[in-house]
């Protein structure tokens, strides 16, 4: 009976061969259809076509950033006396100027100068600013160091600067009254 089977599956197996193959006589074979165009017609056509496309883009972002829309009021390498520009107040502030006359300024807008602080005056104020945080060491985040009042961060509370005597060699009354000026 196995052989009897194994017959029947060789001539329904040999049946099939015979029945593709005419098949594939009878129907004429056309080239298949590419679907992403023509195959590479040259060496490294992928890495050409990318760089032309990064190439264009950059172009492009280039091109756009050319065209800035922003006026700048000055710039870094400016030395200006003064320059200024005027804008409109919010309504909050509208409604403080109706409330407070005359307390706060009627003008809105943005000044740059830079001649408000002159360098040696920067450089005096640095020099107290620094000389002041050295004897600071405060036990949070940041050291405070206010000098209207002399008020120094130091540990877990505030000393008076003006009181400990490294402040005193520290601060001489001409720099203190380029302090004063310019605050």
């Amino acid at each position: 009976m196995t052989q009897e089977i194994k017959k029947t599956k060789k001539k329904s197996t040999q049946k099939e061969n015979v029945i593709q193959e005419e098949s594939k006589a009878e129907k004429p074979t056309k080239p298949a259809e590419l679907k992403y165009g023509p195959p590479v017609s040259f060496p490294y056509q992928r890495v050409w076509s990318r760089c032309i496309l990064i190439l264009g883009v950059l172009l492009i972002v280039w091109y756009n950033s050319r065209q800035a829309k922003e006026v700048s009021l000055a710039k870094q390498k400016d030395v200006l006396v003064s320059r200024t520009q005027n804008v409109d107040c919010s309504v909050d502030y509208r409604d403080e100027l109706e409330k407070y006359p005359g307390c706060v300024p009627e003008k809105c807008g943005r000044v740059v100068t830079d001649k408000l602080v002159s360098t040696t005056e920067v450089d005096v104020l640095l020099k107290l600013a620094k000389g002041g945080l050295d004897l600071a060491g405060s036990d949070g985040g940041a050291s405070i160091l206010d000098l209207h009042s002399g008020a120094l961060s130091k540990g877990e509370g505030f000393i008076n600067i003006y009181k400990q005597p490294a402040a005193k060699k520290l601060f001489n009354n001409m720099d203190l009254a380029i302090y004063r000026y310019g605050s």
